[in-house]
């Protein structure tokens, strides 16, 4: 029988199986990744890079402009199903006739012009609400909103509209003043509702596709992401005006709508029907497209909660403090209690956008805290709680498994809210189905829809950066790894091990365990469909879930990937997808993921006790571009190095995941045979020895805090661990020149390493290629039909490998590329030298320059 114990290959590989392989996805160089980065100058808002991945993120989300709908029409469609009464918006609109001709501005007037006057013409027409609905509206104009994460740019919409029953008093500061002595401006991105950004004249959406536009019309959707994000929407309403005409956004999960521009200053009933829409049309204390199962807590809820957290072991915050913050969810028949700030939450637009939270639960019999989890999905996946169910029924069957260090967690209830099937319409009026996927001008099908699920854990757990020790951190890894395991026994692939998705939790004996959660984009083996079929078979229909080989892809969180998968996305996003090329998400590759997340948690969180961790930054944090080559150039060099004796047994331990992760991703003879598969044992065995050695070996080395680096000003700075200065005579005049003791962390602010006949180059790719940021992108055959034996790498792999690395003659792309490289190259000496005494000149080598 086979067992994590004893675990037995089965039959058919579940990795490349020829049998429908459930809900895939592609993998996409996600704009919002950028929480993952090191770089800090990644979070300013005029980065270039950044910049353009956000533009080309919005953009394939575009809808068809040809079929805007009339803004009535918009009206009745996408803000909501009750109609305003008429004797209302004719008493809004009449509060609003002496203000509307002063808010109309002159073409030669500049956007900030209307802010105030549009402002109070906004203030008036929603004085005819009920004052618990109420909003206060607001122009920020320099003032921005705090960020929602450290990588999150700082910015503010032009005018918000707040949550309802929100007073102008709380968008003073009580005591700052500004130089005019007025109460200096602030507001948070959970009060806003409603946001709206200005231009003098030009339609964003108009005919003309230009930067300046995409530009401006991102930086609309970002507002509504930011809002999406801080107030657990389900959807977003955003006004853009441009002059005297406006256009209606609605902003889901999935993409965003648009109506026709309308002139606002003679269709005086639009503003008044859309405000009385967002503002009352939704349950009493509810702005329209917020999620209604989210609720604040009474009195009553109030005080048990006190008395709850008094009775938690271990709990540390304080109690007043996680009382006034906290908010009643509802998942199934059960009420949970949200406790601080979210575990893990994913600030991203058209997304998945997860949000991990601690909770208390009413009816638990323990006080003990649990997790709850929100994330939408897309409608043609298999719903997470479905694998947890397929893994409990395995466990099920093999009681020898010790549960309570089993690496894994279960679920104690779910919600599928938006549950609809896939060949239906959208009837998700209250926003827990999104609506907007099927208006794109691209990939504009109903299967890329989302709907918002919830899931509540049975185990309350950390982020890996909050190890007690690196020991704890190796050790949750590794328990995750044996929770991979059993899952893959069960007939499930993971395929998105990543940070967030480890967690760490204390057992009964106070010891520190890892276990492996969030199955969003699992696939099913064979073995697990034939389970899906016996346990839901009159629950759910397979075929929602059944993708045609057109839109198989590959899926992953980029920094953790393994080698191959990016190897297989850049394959097919190259556009030279040979017909034969084969590739199948394999167990194998979540081992190698596993890896490189150990990397990418010790080289941000035990950083200063690593050698070289410039190696690091370049080869895991700001690998933007899907490129193999730095992570190859990592695992054919030295590997971690620590600087002190004391971290022997982790420093032993990635020796060792090293070496075997080299074997397996050879792809030249000189590197000996190439391991053609790396398996749960493998790994586990590699990493327990260091486990089971004396507690005294390993250090006590607590997670040091993370603060993003500018790579820009790092590169500029040239310390002295990175570089060799040398002063030499030329000429009468003192010349400096440079010799790159450290590899290359000069040119680029966004450093990735590629290992070349040994020596460093530097590798810079476009960041806004034709990758595919919708739900489907350049196919990729799956892995083996029904009736052959699948495909792995071998010696055509590696001879396709030796050619794409080996020496050659430069085509005429790679040239126009070196172009660019050099004029990038140039610009660098000139910001260096500028950084340096006139005097003084900064000579790169020849190595540096190449």
């Amino acid at each position: 029988m086979s067992s994590p114990d004893n675990p037995q290959r089965p039959s058919t590989p579940p990795a490349s199986s020829g049998a429908p392989v459930a809900n895939t996805t592609p993998l996409r160089l996600k704009p919002h990744e950028v929480q993952f980065s090191a770089d800090k100058d990644r979070a300013l808002q005029d980065n270039p890079q950044q910049l353009a991945l956000w533009i080309h993120h919005v953009e394939n989300a575009r809808p068809v402009m040809d079929k805007a709908e009339e803004v009535d029409a918009f009206l009745e469609k996408y803000m909501g199903a009750t109609t305003p009464p008429a004797d209302v918006v004719a008493a809004m609109k009449q509060r609003g006739e002496t203000l509307l001709p002063l808010a109309v501005i002159g073409a030669k007037q500049s956007e900030t012009a209307s802010y105030m006057p549009l402002t109070a013409y906004f203030n008036a027409l929603v004085t005819e609400l009920p004052a618990e609905q109420r909003p206060f509206f607001d122009a920020l104009y320099s003032n921005s909103v705090p960020i929602l994460s450290p990588m999150d740019p700082a910015t503010r919409p032009d005018i918000i509209g707040s949550q309802p029953g929100l007073l102008a008093s709380q968008f003073r500061h009580p005591t700052k003043r500004t130089r005019a002595g007025n109460p200096k401006r602030i507001c948070k991105w959970s009060w806003i509702g409603v946001a709206a950004e200005g231009k003098t004249k030009a339609d964003p959406w108009g005919t003309e596709d230009n930067e300046k536009n995409q530009k401006a019309i991102t930086q609309l959707l970002q507002n509504g992401r930011r809002i999406l994000a801080a107030t657990n929407a389900c959807y977003v309403p955003l006004i853009s005006y441009f002059g005297t005409s406006a256009r209606l956004v609605r902003v889901d999960h999935a993409g965003y709508v648009v109506s026709k521009p309308f002139d606002w200053s003679k269709q005086t009933d639009v503003f008044p029907k859309l405000l009385w829409r967002v503002y009352c049309g939704a349950s009493k204390g509810y702005i329209l497209g917020a999620d209604e199962t989210i609720s604040p807590l009474t009195d009553a809820d109030r005080a048990w909660l006190g008395v709850r957290l008094s009775t938690v072991p271990d709990y540390t915050g304080t109690a007043s403090e996680d009382v006034d913050r906290s908010v009643c969810i509802t998942v199934g028949d059960k009420r949970c209690f949200t406790v601080g700030e979210p575990i893990f939450a994913s600030h991203g637009l058209f997304s998945r956008a997860t949000c991990v939270r601690k909770v208390l639960v009413e009816d638990d019999a323990e006080p003990r805290f649990r997790v709850l989890k929100d994330s939408w999905c897309q409608v043609c996946r298999i719903p997470e709680y479905v694998f947890y169910r397929i893994i409990e029924y395995y466990v099920q069957q093999h009681p020898e498994l010790r549960r309570e260090h089993m690496g894994l967690t279960t679920c104690m209830a779910h919600e599928d809210f938006g549950h609809a099937r896939v060949s239906e319409p959208p009837q998700g009026l209250d926003g827990h189905l999104t609506v907007a996927a099927r208006c794109r001008e691209r990939n504009n099908t109903h299967r890329h829809e989302r709907r918002h699920q919830r899931i509540l854990l049975s185990d309350y757990g950390t982020l890996l950066s909050e190890y007690p020790t690196t020991r704890d951190l190796f050790q949750g890894v590794r328990d995750a790894i044996y929770g991979h395991l059993v899952a893959y026994l069960a007939g499930i692939i993971h395929r998105d091990v990543s940070f967030g998705n480890v967690l760490l939790t204390r057992d009964a004996n106070g010891t520190v365990r890892g276990f492996l959660h969030d199955w969003d984009v699992a696939i099913l083996t064979p073995e697990g469909l034939e389970v899906f079929q016996r346990l839901f078979k009159d629950v759910l229909d397979l075929a929602d879930f059944q993708l045609d080989k057109a839109t198989k892809e590959v899926t992953g969180t980029f920094p953790f990937l393994a080698l191959d998968v990016i190897k297989a996305y850049q394959t097919a996003r190259n556009g030279a997808t040979p017909a034969s090329y084969v590739f199948s998400h394999q167990a194998k590759h979540d081992m190698e993921s596993f890896y490189w997340l150990l990397l990418w948690v010790l080289g941000r969180y035990c950083r200063s006790h690593i050698q070289i961790t410039s190696d690091l930054d370049a080869v895991i944090f700001e690998q933007v571009s899907p490129t193999t080559l730095s992570k190859r150039g990592w695992l054919f060099g030295d590997g971690l190095l620590f600087k002190s004796s004391e971290h022997e047994q982790l420093q032993a331990g990635m020796e060792s995941l090293l070496k075997l992760f080299s074997k397996s991703n050879r792809t030249k003879p000189e590197h000996g045979p190439r391991l053609m598969n790396v398996e749960h044992k493998d790994v586990l065995r590699l990493m327990q020895p260091h486990l089971d050695c004396d507690h005294a070996k390993w250090p006590n080395d607590p997670p040091e805090p993370w603060k993003p680096i500018s790579f820009s000003k790092e590169a500029a700075r040239m310390s002295t661990t990175d570089v060799i200065f040398f002063e030499t005579d030329a000429g009468g005049s003192e010349e400096l020149s440079l010799q790159q003791a450290l590899h290359d962390r000069l040119v680029s602010p966004l450093p990735r390493r590629a290992q070349s006949s040994g020596s460093s180059i530097m590798m810079l790719d476009s960041i806004a290629e034709d990758e595919d940021d919708a739900e489907t992108g350049t196919a990729i055959k799956d892995g083996k039909d029904a009736d052959d034996g699948g495909a792995e790498y071998g010696e055509d792999e590696g001879a396709e490998a030796d050619a794409e690395y080996g020496d050659s003659e430069p085509d005429e792309a790679t040239k126009e590329k070196l172009k660019e490289l050099e004029a990038i190259r140039a610009q660098a000496q000139a910001d260096i030298d500028a950084l340096l005494p006139k005097k003084k000149k900064l000579k790169l080598s020849t190595d540096s320059q190449k």
